[in-house]
């Protein structure tokens, strides 16, 4: 994809941005891609960049998902909920920038009646 489709691909999206602290998390909602940026308070005022994650599609639909972030959590950790299936996932930065997530819990097992 070249540098004009993919500004105007991201154009077109519906962001989501969740700071926390000197970190701020940026969802693409229509794909489900997600960055971490962290602003370093330094001298030269760096902003470090994670890499560039897809969430499953399948499993959290940009419809049916939100994302939250821990408010009395001193870590930048993302949560991914699909409302519709009470599917959860947790997503966490790495030093070296990767960014990741264990699985995902399906809720709904845990919270059916029996």
């Amino acid at each position: 994809m070249g540098a004009a489709s993919l500004g105007a691909a991201q154009d077109e999206g519906d962001y989501l941005f969740l700071p926390n602290r000197r970190t701020i998390w940026v969802v693409h909602r229509p794909t489900g891609r997600i960055a971490n940026y962290t602003f370093r308070e330094t001298q030269e005022k760096t902003v470090l960049r994670s890499r560039v994650v897809t969430i499953d599609q399948r499993d959290f639909p940009p419809s049916d998902t939100v994302y939250l972030l821990s408010d009395r959590n001193l870590m930048s950790v993302l949560w991914v909920c699909n409302q519709k299936t009470g599917d959860v996932q947790l997503w966490d930065l790495r030093s070296d920038g990767d960014i990741f997530a264990e699985g995902h819990i399906v809720t709904s097992i845990d919270l059916m009646k029996k």
